[in-house]
């Protein structure tokens, strides 16, 4: 069974808190907390001050680090979440997530042995039990 985390307080770190409603934005529902102890409305999210999720943003930078151009990883994501991603926030992703994303220094290189199909690629093995 999983753990849950204990939800406090981000102003007075108290641990009253209750669920107060879901918040609609642009991709989906977040979860409002209130916190009975200072009375303050609050959310958490994955990254503090992103528009987008995290998964859009993860999927941009890693279709750049793969070898596709800034315009190609930008379309893909477009396409594939259906968001207005622009080629300035997937720049500012990948200078922002330079730190964890150590592909891009040998990028140039790797390019000219592999197209960017074959940089990662997936297999499937299938195994069978004696």
């Amino acid at each position: 069974m999983a753990r849950k985390e204990k939800v406090t307080c981000p102003e007075c770190s108290s641990a009253r808190i209750v669920k107060k409603g879901r918040r609609k934005n642009k991709f989906g529902q977040v979860q409002r907390y209130k916190c009975k102890s200072c009375g303050r409305s609050f959310s958490f999210k994955e990254l503090k001050g992103k528009v987008y999720p995290a998964k859009v943003i993860m999927e941009a930078v890693s279709l750049f680090n793969r070898g596709y151009s800034m315009s190609e990883a930008v379309r893909r994501t477009r396409k594939r979440f259906k968001a207005m991603v622009s080629k300035s926030a997937v720049d500012s992703w990948i200078k922002e997530f330079s730190n964890i994303c150590t592909y891009w220094r040998i990028r140039g290189k790797a390019l000219k042995l592999f197209p960017p199909e074959e940089v990662i690629y997936k297999r499937t093995f299938f195994h069978q039990i004696p």
